[in-house]
């Protein structure tokens, strides 16, 4: 079978991107056997085929059986195989190496243009938005990983989006980040899906729903709390600069 192995030579569009987000949360890079893999569930089989036009494999995608655990069911999963010594090693270099779970970092080759697009991929592979129809509607929406990956992506979301990311602490190798302001959610997932190019659709769909249940456009207590605190600040900052001027004149 043949596939682009160049694909991440240059890194020059969203798609690669959101490839190498998508691949560092739920992609497997074997370099003992030269093989880069994805499985998902059988339900976003679409996504591996877009994955397999964008890298111009002529590999089938494979149903693989998964035995029933003591935690899940028996199911079918879809998986996406790519073979070759060159691409392995060119994911290593990218920060995407064997055994990446507790050494994953967050790139610093990825231009802030494209940082969406790396958080869409990561997201559709480790995150979660889900709608809880409860007392008010409300989304909820989290992603998982390792605990110092998380909080450099913490830090740096918080420099792209003015919104209040929680984390949460699982365990010593698991924790995960959270975003609990409606307000907030919605400017998160508009910033990550708004003119997209690629996504899971079981996910953007999920998205949608999360649009629908409320009015946005209304202004709610919280979000009015909170813009009267902050014209306080700025009126109380305002004073202080002026007393400082003016003992700076006397």
């Amino acid at each position: 079978y043949h596939f682009n192995e160049h694909w991440l030579d240059e890194l020059d569009c969203a798609e690669k991107f959101y490839f190498l987000g998508f691949f560092a949360a739920d992609g497997c890079n074997s370099k003992k056997y030269n093989n880069a893999k994805i499985k998902l569930q059988t339900c976003d089989l679409e996504l591996l085929e877009k994955f397999k036009t964008l890298l111009e494999s002529d590999r089938p995608i494979y149903q693989e059986y998964q035995k029933a655990t003591e935690n899940k069911k028996e199911q079918f999963a879809v998986k996406f195989e790519l073979t070759s010594k060159y691409f392995c090693k060119k994911l290593d270099e990218l920060g995407l190496p064997e055994r990446k779970t507790y050494t994953l970092q967050v790139p610093n080759y990825i231009p802030d243009e494209y940082f969406r697009d790396y958080i869409r991929g990561l997201f559709d592979g480790d995150g979660n938005i889900s709608i809880s129809y409860m007392n008010k509607p409300k989304g909820m929406s989290s992603i998982a990983g390792n605990p110092n990956f998380l909080l450099k992506i913490k830090e740096k979301l918080e420099m792209f989006l003015p919104v209040n990311i929680v984390y949460y602490q699982k365990n010593e190798n698991c924790g995960y980040i959270k975003i609990n302001r409606q307000e907030d959610l919605k400017i998160f997932l508009d910033w990550m899906y708004k003119d997209s190019c690629l996504y899971m659709e079981r996910k953007y769909q999920k998205y949608l729903e999360f649009l629908s249940i409320r009015d946005f456009s209304m202004e709610t207590k919280g979000q009015k709390q909170r813009r009267l605190k902050k014209q306080e600040n700025e009126i109380i900052n305002k004073c202080i600069s002026g007393i400082e001027e003016t003992k700076k004149i006397c």
